[in-house]
């Protein structure tokens, strides 16, 4: 009899967007509990209990973050929590190793914001940048926010102090490039801004053969109950109603549009498209995870 094999094997699923291979990266997870929903009630939280994986106390969220391989281009979206002093998070590195991709090799991290898990592997725990040639990419207002030193309080210190070190990692080195409007950031990835989660809260488009796909960030954290109802926001939230209002309309968007979507907190691989959860407009939505690529990265 053969022994049990231990762990999985490291999360990396690759898709071809036109051209471009992105390539989603598992760092972990967060189990977020009903205190993360402060306005939600025993009736919102019934989705919940009707998904086999969950409780209606706690939901287990996937932090994902994507590589997107354009041409000579390898860039990393967000780049998960090993620094954030969370136990789950910090998988991302020993992917990328085990895909035999250097950090030396990535020549963008683009950031859709700086929260802890999204930001806190970019940085080595000496303070240094742990992706010693990249770029880092991010929106002006998300900078500003994290270097305010008026909104610091000791409930929020951790947060303030893991932005400033990923971003003083790559500043200090001279490589730390920001925008204030929608753009093309590299050729091919094109921001769009989505304020609410946080001041500069960002997603990123990744365009090339015809094909498209948005990277959204940090639109829902636990989808089962907050695309069934856009109105239910999460505790982290800088503004709520914003917040809102950005995923409300995201939302209409990827439905009328027919967008291909990529979340950090949608089900591991997180790639996928909107659908409505029932017939008539009001209804709510889901999400549909895409149908895995068997094709991509195969002779």
């Amino acid at each position: 009899m053969h022994p049990l094999a231990s762990g999985q094997y490291p999360g990396a699923q690759r898709r071809r967007i036109g051209d471009a291979v992105v390539t989603a990266l598992a760092d972990g997870y967060f189990d977020l509990g009903r205190q993360t929903m402060p306005t939600a009630s025993d009736a919102d939280l019934a989705p919940l209990a009707d998904t086999p994986y969950a409780t209606p106390d706690t939901y287990r969220s996937s932090i994902n973050a994507y590589l997107v391989e354009m041409g000579a281009k390898r860039i990393l979206i967000d780049t998960g929590g090993a620094q954030s002093g969370a136990a789950s998070l910090g998988r991302l590195g020993p992917t990328l190793d085990a895909m035999g991709i250097e950090p030396g090799t990535v020549d963008a991290l683009v950031m859709t914001h700086l929260h802890p898990d999204h930001a806190g592997g970019a940085f080595e725990e000496s303070g240094g940048a742990a992706f010693e040639n990249a770029e880092m990419i991010l929106h002006t207002k998300e900078h500003a926010y994290w270097h305010d030193d008026a909104l610091i309080t000791e409930d929020n210190r951790h947060y303030f102090d893991i932005a400033r070190k990923a971003t003083d990692a790559y500043m200090r080195a001279g490589r730390l490039t920001m925008f204030d409007t929608d753009c093309e950031v590299i050729p091919g990835v094109f921001a769009e801004f989505l304020p609410g989660h946080t001041p500069g809260h960002t997603g990123y488009r990744i365009e090339s053969g015809g094909d498209a796909l948005l990277i959204w960030g940090d639109i829902v954290h636990i989808p089962p109950v907050q695309m069934k109802d856009p109105g239910i926001g999460v505790a982290f939230d800088v503004d709520g109603a914003l917040a809102e209002k950005t995923r409300r309309h995201l939302l209409d968007r990827a439905i009328s549009d027919k967008l291909k979507i990529a979340g950090m907190h949608l089900p591991w691989p997180g790639i996928g498209y909107v659908e409505r959860d029932g017939q008539r407009e009001g209804d709510g939505y889901r999400f549909a995870l895409a149908p895995y690529d068997y094709d991509t990265g195969h002779p």
